[in-house]
């Protein structure tokens, strides 16, 4: 897999893991905190696929 496809790939799961968190929590699976908490690492997720993603592919 090179730098591109992993950069990339690093951000779908960002952008996934992100409303996990919020669904989880209207479920009432988990409180508040947690929810926000899952969030921010979705968020950091997408973010680092960002950051290593080349400028062109």
């Amino acid at each position: 897999m090179n730098k591109y496809a992993f950069a990339r790939s690093l951000q779908l799961l960002g952008l996934i893991v992100a409303p996990l968190g919020i669904a989880a929590e209207l479920n009432d699976q988990i409180g508040l905190g947690t929810s926000l908490m899952i969030g921010g690492i979705g968020v950091l997720i997408f973010f680092v696929g960002h950051s290593l993603q080349p400028k062109r592919p």
